[in-house]
């Protein structure tokens, strides 16, 4: 009657993170475009730091296309990123 079990991996799930940006300026937008055009498809890792727990994870970036908003007014360009997935590496 006894079984004998064990974990078919041992390695914990690989976590997930949605995260966005709100009231960004032009600058930040461009460089997160910059980034977006490099990191996409999960091909560069980054460090990311959670903003509520404060810990810091290895990631990259999903395929996934994030959500960009225009929500500046005349002069003042603000853009609203959501949208963006993280994956634990």
């Amino acid at each position: 009657g006894y079984v004998y079990t064990r974990p078919k991996y041992t390695r914990a799930p690989r976590r997930k993170f949605k995260t966005g940006f709100t009231d960004i300026s032009n600058s930040d937008k461009q460089a997160f475009d910059a980034l977006w055009d490099a990191a996409k498809g999960g091909a560069v890792m980054l460090t990311w730091r959670h903003p509520v727990t404060g810990m810091t994870h290895t990631v990259r970036m999903l395929e996934t296309q994030p959500e960009i908003e225009y929500v500046g007014i005349g002069g003042n360009h603000r853009w609203n990123i959501r949208g963006i997935i993280l994956e634990e590496v």
